[in-house]
């Protein structure tokens, strides 16, 4: 007989993979539908970014929270902390702005935690960040970095819901008005 945690990691596992899947908003042609969307390359998507930009996508999982860093030149998963302890530092953070204070310990601890190991944006200019779970709460653009400034005061902010939405955004061409 498998655990529940056993059984938990297979569930999550298969969301996961389905979502990977996703449907996109576009109609099969027999309008019974939503179709299938067709999986973007990593090639794709860092040919659709700038020099100055990063896409980070985070996920978090059942131990640890992990960051997909895709630039025009590179890819990689940096593992960063527990989700227990973000979350904490996140809670923390959102009772500091709502208590009116600004550059907290908390706020420097979530850039420390979430930006910091990732050596990719010290070039970068903007970031578009796709966030899972409890880091939707947080105001990225109020964490602070050790020069005590907010990430706004130093780089462009966008946020996506999907690497594939964002990237299929790009490739739509513009509507104009009448």
């Amino acid at each position: 007989q498998q655990s529940s945690d056993e059984k938990r990691r297979e569930l999550k596992k298969a969301i996961f993979d389905t979502e990977q899947q996703r449907w996109t908003t576009d109609s099969e042609a027999s309008g019974s539908g939503p179709r299938m969307a067709a999986i973007i390359p990593v090639s794709h998507v860092q040919a659709q970014l700038t020099p100055g930009e990063a896409m980070l996508e985070y996920v978090v999982g059942e131990h640890r929270i992990y960051c997909l860093v895709l630039t025009n030149k590179s890819a990689r998963i940096v593992a960063l902390g527990q989700p227990a302890a973000i979350e904490e530092k996140i809670d923390g953070y959102l009772a500091d702005i709502t208590n009116k204070q600004g550059k907290t310990e908390n706020g420097r601890a979530l850039y420390a935690m979430l930006l910091e190991p990732i050596q990719e944006l010290d070039d970068k200019s903007h970031l578009i960040l796709i966030r899972d779970g409890r880091l939707h709460l947080l105001p990225w653009d109020a964490l602070v970095d050790q020069s005590n400034r907010y990430l706004v005061e130093t780089k462009n902010i966008s946020y996506a819901p999907s690497v594939s939405s964002a990237i299929l955004l790009r490739d739509k061409s513009p509507v104009r008005a009448i």
